[in-house]
């Protein structure tokens, strides 16, 4: 989250059944700057049977519904090849996320799982 931001939206998402948003709204006496919509989604670990990619194009659209400002996504996008499980590529994620839309922008660092693929 930005420091001092006076409010922001940070949805956890759950991926064994359904997405799940939580959103929390920040205060700071010293964010004096219109309020920002901030949303973070991570640990995707994209694959059959958990997140597939079917289920990740309906998460960008929950998430892009949801008007953020900034996006941020912290990684794992990939699921480790140690699991049981079709993964999807780096390529397939790759493009669904870039439907994602944020005002300020979108955001992504790769995660501890994200190395094996790319």
């Amino acid at each position: 989250m930005l420091a001092g931001a006076r409010r922001a939206l940070t949805p956890t998402v759950s991926f064994g059944c359904a997405p799940l948003v939580v959103s929390y709204q920040v205060h700071s006496p010293r964010w004096n700057t219109p309020d920002i919509k901030i949303v973070v989604v991570s640990d995707l670990h994209v694959c059959w049977p958990w997140t597939s990619l079917q289920a990740l194009l309906r998460v960008v659209a929950k998430v892009n519904a949801l008007t953020p400002d900034l996006m941020l996504l912290p990684g794992d996008f990939l699921v480790g090849r140690k699991l049981p499980s079709s993964p999807a590529t780096a390529e397939q994620i790759a493009k669904i996320l870039g439907g994602l839309c944020a005002r300020l922008g979108v955001f992504a660092s790769l995660g501890n799982h994200d190395w094996t693929d790319c």
